[in-house]
This record gives C-alpha cells, sequence and structure tokens, in this order.
C-alpha cells in the first residue's frame, strides 16, 4: 500500500465523485489485487495518456505487484476502463516517462521528487534512477 493512504484517501473521494473533472485530467484510480496478499488497493496517481496507453511512476514499493504484468482497473473521468500494468526499471524508459509527465504537469517534478542541479535544471535522470515506470495497456 502506497506510503500516503490516509492522505490518498481526499483525492480519491473527489475522484470517485461527480466533481471529478477537478482531477480527472492529471490523476487517475488505479485499482489492483496484491499478488502476497491479495487484497484490493486502490488510490489516485499521477499519469499521462496515449491512447490505449497510460504512464505513471512510482519509488513506492507496490510496483513490484507489476513484474511480469498484471491485470488493473482504472478510473478516468468517471469511467472504469480494465488494462494489464508492467513495471520497467530501464532509467531510459523511466526518465523519458519523467520527461513526458513533466511537460503534460509541471508540477509532477515536485510530485516525483525531482531536483534541481547548481545549473538550474532538473535532474530527471537522477530521479530515474529511484523511479519504477508503470505502462498500462488498456483493453479495448
Amino acid at each position: 500500500m502506497p506510503r500516503l493512504g490516509f492522505l490518498n484517501q481526499f483525492p480519491r473521494l473527489i475522484l470517485l465523485s461527480p466533481i471529478h473533472g477537478v482531477m480527472s485530467k492529471r490523476f487517475l484510480l488505479l485499482t489492483y489485487r496484491g499478488r502476497k496478499t491479495g487484497r484490493s488497493h486502490e488510490f489516485p496517481v499521477a499519469y499521462v495518456r496515449h491512447d490505449r496507453e497510460l504512464i505513471m511512476t512510482t519509488d513506492d514499493p507496490w510496483w513490484h505487484n507489476f513484474e511480469g504484468g498484471s491485470s488493473v482497473q482504472i478510473r478516468i473521468a468517471g469511467q472504469r476502463f480494465v488494462g494489464t500494468a508492467r513495471a520497467i526499471t530501464d532509467p531510459d524508459q523511466v526518465e523519458a516517462a519523467l520527461r513526458d509527465l513533466i511537460a503534460a504537469q509541471r508540477s509532477y517534478a515536485a510530485l516525483a521528487d525531482v531536483t534541481r542541479l547548481p545549473d538550474g535544471s532538473l535532474d530527471v535522470a537522477g530521479a530515474a534512477q529511484r523511479r519504477v515506470l508503470i505502462r498500462v495497456s488498456l483493453e479495448t
């Protein structure tokens, strides 16, 4: 379970409500079953969507549930989708995903704990070493 479980409840409730539009362009609800416990987990995650593919990153250990691929449910803009999530640890792919997420949501740099280098640029490559890419392919 993500470390901010209690704090995730407020955005989770908004994403489930009729006013989800205030958050739905930047956050989705991810639901999956833990591979060891079998318990269901649901929490908000920042994302970028490319047609039938979603990308997100994390530094929390829940990504291990997606090693080798795992079925997930996604709620975006009030609609439910089913998909397959895969954890990708390759730093180059994680860095590309981070750059994509930051380009779409400038505030994502702070969410992903991307620090600034002495020249003022973002240390996306450094952050990519500490994060994992979650790629979700949505079913049609």
